[in-house]
């Protein structure tokens, strides 16, 4: 047996003004059931050709920059945070498409020159990509991560502004 659902998503005002009730509608669309025996094929994930870190990315009418990349001293606020040097980047997201795109599961990583993986802060300056980018339009994001002085030539900045587009593959020397 297949349960029914009847409602509205969002209750309405009664016209006494006495609050909000649910009213009746058409059933709404029950989504097909998956099982956890099911097979989902992986989409490819692509990763450009390594860029350097003053040049910008572009592909599918976006483009990708890294517009500063800055020294600082940061204080360890939260889980995981070490006071220390850090590198502060700016991530700008340029959509020169005839849509809108999301940059809300938008993922900035920093590998330092040993191979580590620079631990980001996440409180202030950083300021992470969010929202989505209308036409012809641009976004700003600030990320901060933990990188000592001896690993900054060369790091590695890797960009994915949303699910499925190509990672933005950035190279070269912080120090």
């Amino acid at each position: 047996m297949t349960p029914s659902v009847s409602g509205t998503a969002f209750p309405t005002t009664s016209p006494s003004g006495g609050g909000s009730r649910p009213t009746a509608s058409a059933p709404l669309d029950t989504p097909t059931p998956g099982s956890v025996d099911q097979t989902v094929e992986a989409k490819p994930q692509t990763t450009s050709s390594p860029i350097k870190l003053k040049s910008p990315y572009r592909a599918a009418g976006v483009e990708v920059a890294l517009t500063s990349i800055r020294r600082l001293q940061m204080k360890g606020m939260g889980p995981g945070e070490i006071s220390g040097p850090a590198l502060r980047i700016t991530v700008r997201v340029s959509n020169y498409t005839d849509t809108a795109i999301s940059i809300d599961s938008a993922v900035v990583n920093l590998t330092d020159s040993k191979g580590r993986v620079g631990t980001p802060y996440a409180g202030s300056p950083a300021r992470p990509l969010a929202g989505t980018i209308d036409a012809g339009r641009k976004a700003t994001g600030v990320y901060v991560f933990s990188v000592k002085k001896s690993a900054r030539s060369p790091i590695t900045v890797t960009v994915t502004y949303e699910p499925g587009a190509e990672t933005a593959l950035f190279v070269g020397n912080a120090s």
